[in-house]
């Protein structure tokens, strides 16, 4: 199964390096049986639901899952799989209990066997087919829903331009329901790209140009690693003090007319919503604010940008994973990232 799901690589070589390491999934699944508690059999029996026709339902996450699967680690891509089953509430779907089920999930930070083994956890669980989709080197991932999209061609990837090295992914596709073409594209920026303070702006430069001639919709995923405004968030709530030159130049029009809106930030502006609770990442020590406060700094470092198509709703998974005490460890209050993940539709 693994080697039919990977698009756009023969990965059998993948297969045999991996195939211990994924022996480990029964062994851990047991593990899971043993702990599940009421609240965990409650969240996967939320209903499914299909986006409605004409309406995608994208999640981007930073899953924090670059290293070599331990239990810690299973743990967390098993609270993963029950919270993108389990939240947000379907806005289409007639009900409060049902959960409108993701088309794409864009994955970053994501080993390609740790992503198998969530590409498991998720088909175990959900009444949807999920396929994974890669590339040889691409340094992001999805997983996405085979019942509502069809894939046209093989996927993509395209190098950072500051670290060659570094590849993203991009993906076209069509809405099974009504034919609709469009483009995923999958990115995570660098850090700091060793201060070299221009490399975030040529990476717009070179999304732009990568899809400069699509004309379906745009949908743009991915941890950027960097705040939208100039200020830090404690000190800048709703986002109002001047915007970062890289995330300005990202939704400035093209040459060509097409422009990428930030859909968490539009959705709200138009809603007349805060985005004091929008932030999309933890850091896991106390310091020094720009209020002169010690916390934990918190920041809006992910984003899904849309061009070519409009946007219904789009949220960080709020409370999310924070809604609980750190100090439980139950499976359905585990922390499943430094990151909560985002969502547009």
């Amino acid at each position: 199964m693994f080697a039919r799901q990977l698009f756009g690589f023969d990965s059998g070589v993948q297969v045999r390096r991996e195939a211990m390491r994924i022996a480990l999934i029964a062994a851990m699944a047991m593990t899971v049986s043993l702990m599940a508690s009421p609240h965990v059999e409650a969240a996967k029996r939320a209903a499914e639901r299909p986006s409605p026709g004409g309406q995608l339902m994208v999640v981007s996450v930073n899953a924090k899952q670059g290293k070599v699967l331990d239990v810690r680690r299973f743990k967390r891509l098993h609270s993963l799989t029950l919270a993108l089953l389990g939240r947000p509430a379907a806005f289409n779907a007639g009900t409060k209990e049902a959960i409108i089920a993701p088309d794409i999930i864009m994955l970053q930070e994501m080993t390609f066997s740790n992503v198998e083994i969530l590409h498991r956890l998720l088909n175990q669980r959900s009444k949807f087919d999920y396929l994974f989709v890669a590339t040889p080197n691409s340094k992001t991932k999805m997983l996405v829903n085979a019942d509502t999209l069809t894939m046209v061609g093989e996927p993509e990837e395209w190098s950072d331009p500051c670290l060659p090295e570094r590849r993203y992914l991009l993906g076209r596709f069509t809405e099974n329901s009504t034919g609709a073409p469009f483009v995923a594209v999958n990115m995570h920026l660098h850090r700091n790209y060793d201060g070299d303070s221009k490399c975030r702006m040529r990476n717009v430069e070179a999304l732009h140009a990568e899809v400069a001639d699509e004309t379906g919709g745009i949908v743009v995923g991915g941890d950027f690693n960097q705040r939208p405004t100039s200020q830090y968030r404690e000190c800048d709530l709703n986002e109002d003090t001047e915007p970062a030159p890289w995330w300005a130049r990202m939704i400035t029009p093209m040459s060509n007319g097409l422009q990428f809106v930030d859909s968490v930030r539009d959705s709200s502006r138009n809603a007349g919503r805060a985005m004091e609770n929008e932030w999309t990442h933890a850091q896991k020590s106390s310091k020094q604010t720009c209020s002169g406060e010690f916390s934990f700094r918190r920041s809006r470092i992910d984003y899904i940008f849309v061009a070519n198509t409009g946007i219904a709703d789009a949220h960080a998974d709020d409370p999310g994973w924070t809604a609980y005490d750190p100090k439980i460890h139950d499976l359905d209050y585990y922390q499943y990232s430094d990151h909560r993940w985002v969502w547009a539709r």
